[in-house]
């Protein structure tokens, strides 16, 4: 879980260095967090629907 939150993480931030270096965008740390935290919630959830999938890591 750690991993899949830190890389959703480090790529969020690189994307809001993007987007604030060439769009201009001004945002705040609140906004940052709410976006990671949303981002890497989402992300956990795919993996979950896909770990239901595979009958060997469905728990009996």
């Amino acid at each position: 879980m750690w991993r899949i939150l830190s890389s959703v993480c480090i790529t969020m931030l690189c994307m809001q260095r993007n987007r604030a270096i060439f769009q201009q965008e001004v945002t705040t740390v609140e906004q940052n967090v709410q976006e990671c935290w949303t981002t890497g919630l989402r992300q956990l959830q795919a993996v979950g629907k896909r770990e239901l999938r595979i009958p060997d890591t469905i728990l009996h």
